[in-house]
């Protein structure tokens, strides 16, 4: 299977945007990226956006949604890793 990245959703490009001051869009990106990634199978670079998406949350004020994403994407880590 071949991922594609393409139509502004590039995964760089989100973060590109929450480091430039367009955070609402950089996350937006940045969600479908990692929707489209975890479809594809590349879930290696789940733990980057993420991060990006945490940051982004921050620099909104939202600390706690960012908490929250990163708790929950460290028990998904945790569940996998224990059962795989």
């Amino acid at each position: 299977m071949r991922l594609r990245l393409t139509n502004g959703s590039a995964w760089g490009c989100g973060d590109l945007q929450v480091h430039r001051g367009q955070i609402e869009e950089g996350l937006g990106n940045l969600r479908e990226a990692l929707r489209r990634l975890k479809e594809g199978g590349y879930d290696i670079f789940a733990p980057w956006l993420t991060c990006c998406q945490a940051e982004g949350l921050v620099s909104l004020g939202r600390i706690e949604e960012a908490r929250s994403l990163v708790g929950q994407k460290l028990a998904e880590h945790e569940r996998t890793t224990a059962s795989g």
